[in-house]
């Protein structure tokens, strides 16, 4: 169904166009009266992450003085740009800030910043082949498994597949020697993930020293604010002591007037070492971005 009256109008004059005749709409006259009278525009519901990038690149360090053909809305930019000042992009959070030099790599890469910022961690961690493989399936959203570690034993699909060559041949314009990996610690794929989605580090809320997670009986608070469950169908296990995830996959279902944010699939934050490492840098994550 078309989002706007002008979209549904627009659609039914592009099914007649060889010739007269009828438009059946299978939804009530209600239901179209009550649509708005135009879409929104894109600028206005789409990530502008990557967009600032761009622009900062092209030396526009103060984005309030940029001639917007249509601005898109401040809290947008406000958090596309401290996104980017997290990833360690930029130079400031806010007001006029320039390009580091990750992120003069990360925007050479033409690729989200998020996944830019996890092929260029785990490119110093020595775990590019299974980043890569990960990054392919991030970016055309295919994680489909609850633990996103998971699907680095099963193969990639032709679109991954030619994301993941890609992505491959842009690093090797940064680095042209053979990718491979070589771990230098069992925890770098998850820091390199950290790294590129320190607003998903998420605690689970549960209190108990141990606890199966099913569905929607249990919640995990987001260090960017809010909180998400586990979809319907979906359980996880976690200890007390190594409560914290990275929230890869999200899922917003929006009803009349409350909406859910459903968590289907994440990266539990584990030292395979048994040190608190990881943990503390979880906590930390989460206590600066709940502070911001």
């Amino acid at each position: 169904k078309q989002n706007s009256k002008a979209s549904a109008i627009q659609r039914s004059g592009r099914a007649g166009r060889t010739g007269p005749g009828t438009c059946l709409r299978l939804y009530t006259l209600h239901e179209f009266e009550t649509k708005a009278p135009f879409d929104i525009p894109e600028i206005r519901r789409a990530d502008l992450t990557q967009t600032i990038l761009e622009l900062k690149a092209l030396g526009i360090d103060d984005l309030s003085r940029f001639s917007w053909y249509e601005p898109p809305p401040q809290d947008s930019l406000t958090y596309s740009h401290k996104l980017l000042y997290f990833l360690g992009a930029l130079t400031s959070a806010e007001g006029k800030s320039g390009l580091t030099s990750v992120g003069r790599q990360m925007k050479s890469l033409s690729a989200h910043p998020r996944i830019s910022r996890f092929l260029l961690k785990a490119r110093s961690q020595h775990c590019l082949d299974e980043a890569l493989h990960l990054a392919a399936l991030i970016s055309e959203n295919r994680l489909e498994l609850l633990d996103a570690r998971d699907h680095l034993n099963t193969p990639l699909d032709s679109l991954c597949l030619k994301t993941k060559r890609h992505l491959q041949e842009a690093l090797r314009t940064l680095e042209p020697e053979a990718i491979h990996s070589d771990p230098k610690c069992p925890d770098a794929l998850v820091k390199s993930l950290l790294s590129a989605f320190p607003d998903r580090c998420a605690l689970a809320k549960n209190q108990s020293s141990s606890q199966a997670l099913t569905g929607m009986a249990q919640e995990f608070v987001l260090s960017s604010g809010g909180t998400a469950s586990l979809k319907a169908g979906l359980s996880y296990t976690y200890s007390k002591k190594q409560p914290y995830v990275i929230a890869l996959a999200l899922q917003e279902h929006k009803k009349e007037h409350y909406s859910k944010v459903h968590l289907t699939s994440l990266v539990p934050i584990r030292s395979e070492e048994h040190t608190s490492e990881l943990q503390s840098l979880a906590y930390l994550v989460c206590r600066l971005l709940l502070e911001k």
